[in-house]
């Protein structure tokens, strides 16, 4: 079977069967999770290794443009809102 290891960035762009994703103290760029995560076509195939939800970052833009399409999204009752906390100008999900 072959295998071969990418980084994140390397993978944008990309569909893959399978996802072993290390997003743990390496995970320093807005969006580099997303990235990395969105790129497996079946859930079930998604592995995280030293996942840890603290280092998932935004963008401030995307996530006020995340806000404004919300309510088209998810119409009413609208889902509880995300706990996210500010650090730097860059939005993080808290723990």
């Amino acid at each position: 079977m072959l295998r071969k290891t990418i980084t994140c960035h390397k993978a944008q762009g990309l569909s893959m069967d399978i996802v072993f994703a290390d997003i743990g103290k390496e995970t320093f760029v807005a969006g580099m999770a997303y990235v990395c995560l969105s790129r497996v076509r079946r859930l079930s195939n998604l592995y995280l290794i030293d996942f840890n939800p603290a280092h998932i970052r935004c963008c401030e833009h995307g996530y006020k443009e995340y806000q404004r399409l919300r309510p088209t999204a998810f119409p009413s009752p609208s889902p509880p809102p995300h706990q996210v906390q500010r650090t730097s100008g860059v939005r993080q999900a808290a723990s």
